[in-house]
């Protein structure tokens, strides 16, 4: 591990684990600064610190790839209701300049997953709850081409937050007034549920399925379970 002097009284205001848990991306928006983390969670290393003040705005979502290597991060152009646009920018630890890598209406959620054809690539799920889209952006570091997973036309409205199955063959999604959709890669029909919860999230458990939806209340947390080897269908918990 690598010892560093860092300022631990300096309470980030964004941050993000990266699938594995094993690195991390530390925003502070007084400072307009990242910070990485690799070798979670025993062999911590500290990055340096990359000034992000030349970019728009202050980022509101942020995400980062195992390595370490890629941070991606959404920044809110112009707020206006029915008026939103931003952009999601790829900034690497390497020193290279930030790449704006998708323009939208509203990043509200970035989530690396593996490459369908590469284990060594990674793809970017990109929700935007202004326009009730999901994005795919393909091989981060290659060509990062961009294909539309759904739209509004799919009334999955305001979707916030996105996981993928273990095979990467399901994404799981989380939008407004509780409804959680499961759709097939493949192309297969979705399967749509309803949480008498309010979630504030999704969060991967242990096992193949299984999500934390809301944060602890009065001792309750909400889950979703599902199991995409097994005949019985998605439930709460």
């Amino acid at each position: 591990s690598t010892e560093a002097n860092v300022d631990i009284s300096a309470v980030p205001d964004v941050v993000a684990i990266s699938p594995s848990g094993s690195a991390a991306a530390l925003f502070y928006r007084q400072t307009a600064k990242i910070q990485v983390l690799t070798g979670l969670p025993k062999s911590i290393t500290v990055g340096q610190s990359m000034d992000i003040s030349g970019l728009p705005n202050s980022l509101d979502t942020l995400a980062i790839t195992d390595d370490g290597q890629n941070v991606l991060a959404g920044f809110p152009e112009n707020t206006t209701p029915g008026s939103q646009s931003g952009e999601v920018f790829l900034i690497r630890t390497d020193g290279s300049a930030p790449r704006s890598i998708l323009t939208l209406a509203h990043a509200s959620s970035l989530t690396v997953i593996k490459n369908s054809s590469n284990d060594n690539a990674r793809d970017l799920l990109v929700a935007d709850d202004a326009q009730h889209t999901l994005y795919k952006i393909g091989d981060l570091a290659g060509g990062a081409g961009i294909t539309q997973v759904f739209g509004p036309e799919a009334k999955i409205v305001a979707p916030f937050a996105v996981q993928p199955s273990v095979d990467n063959a399901k994404y799981v999604v989380v939008a407004q007034s509780g409804m959680v959709v499961i759709l097939d890669v493949n192309g297969g029909d979705p399967v749509t549920l309803k949480c008498s919860c309010t979630p504030t999230g999704l969060h991967r458990l242990n096992g193949p399925g299984s999500f934390q939806l809301t944060e602890t209340t009065d001792g309750i947390v909400w889950m979703l379970e599902w199991d995409p080897t097994n005949v019985v269908g998605p439930r709460f918990l």
